[in-house]
């Protein structure tokens, strides 16, 4: 069975001057604990106005809004990548959609 993770592209851990550096050590840790993959999600769109229930918590509120920090995901993921033998796969799909 293959492991992968989330690398956080946005909030707490994407804000800063040395955001982009916590991701890169981030990712080296992971592949030191033997992680498969590294997904760095990306939201193109953030709406002001949801009317769906957001799946994932209690609340069924989306817990960012359009002003949380967000870094570029091609970014981090280069980051990730540079110096090993990584190769980076590019994926787009739909997220929480309304039913």
């Amino acid at each position: 069975m293959k492991f992968g993770m989330v690398i956080p592209t946005l909030g707490p851990l994407a804000a800063g001057a040395g955001a982009m550096e916590a991701q890169i050590t981030i990712a080296q840790r992971a592949e030191a604990l033997g992680y498969d993959s590294l997904w760095a999600p990306d939201h193109i769109v953030f709406p002001t106005t949801i009317r769906s229930q957001y799946p994932y918590n209690e609340t069924g509120k989306l817990p960012f809004g359009a002003d949380i920090p967000l870094l570029e995901p091609d970014r981090c993921v280069r980051g990730a990548c540079r110096g090993n033998q990584a190769r980076a796969i590019r994926h787009v799909g739909p997220g929480v959609t309304p039913s």
